[in-house]
């Protein structure tokens, strides 16, 4: 329990410009994404897409789409509006919870070792 961290590099392979890759953690998280930070290799280009998505269910769940960057960045991902029993909206925003493995992808880069490195916090739940 409390905060945990993950780190997950991307090596990306293919021509210029349409390079691509994906890493899939090899442990899972439980709990709620608290932030992410993206750092991109000083070579990849300014059309990189980087997608992060948790691969537990019934489908993938996006937590953070990044388009067309190469800045490093920090994100406090994917927060909603918690909402009552009867569906309404609170005033208070909720976090993103996680069950399962983090796959981050990267397409529309260069051929780079470490294309892209995702540091990812999140409050660990029992």
């Amino acid at each position: 329990m409390g905060l945990r961290y993950q780190k997950i590099s991307v090596t990306t392979t293919g021509s210029a410009g349409s390079a691509s890759g994906n890493t899939t953690a090899s442990s899972e998280v439980l709990g709620e994404i608290v932030k992410i930070y993206i750092d991109y290799n000083a070579s990849c280009p300014n059309t990189a897409d980087v997608t992060i998505e948790s691969t537990l269910g019934v489908a993938d769940e996006t937590i953070l789409y990044d388009a067309n960057s190469n800045t490093d960045a920090w994100f406090y991902p994917a927060r909603a509006h918690a909402l009552n029993t009867d569906g309404s909206a609170l005033s208070d925003w909720s976090r993103v919870w996680i069950e399962g493995l983090i796959k981050v992808s990267v397409a529309q880069a260069d051929a780079l070792t470490d294309c892209v490195v995702v540091h990812i916090w999140y409050d660990e739940r029992p």
